[in-house]
């Protein structure tokens, strides 16, 4: 929620799922959900809901690849600290799904 105030986008409809499985964070209804975080697997990572051919356009150190779901972008991530460099990646995502 941070990244999208900072960033003067209306969170008013956001929402969050915490299963088993993953941690999504959608806007106005579960199924529009723009980053889901795996926690339980190793190496850690996230699925971004932008297409991969736009996200490898964003500068990032961190390691992505296509997942097979058409629109989804998968993000691996190290530590807590990775999640402040999806900024960019968020800020898209959610603009896919306002």
């Amino acid at each position: 929620k941070d990244i999208l105030v900072k960033n003067g986008k209306d969170i008013s409809d956001i929402g969050y799922k915490d299963t088993v499985s993953y941690f999504a964070i959608y806007n106005r209804n579960v199924n529009g959900w723009f980053v889901r975080f795996v926690l339980d697997q190793e190496p850690t990572w996230g699925m971004i809901r932008l297409e991969y051919t736009f996200a490898k356009e964003i500068p990032s150190e961190l390691k992505m690849q296509p997942l097979t779901s058409k629109g989804i972008t998968k993000v691996f991530i190290d530590s807590i600290d990775d999640v402040k460099k999806l900024e960019a990646f968020i800020l898209k995502a959610f603009e896919t799904v306002e």
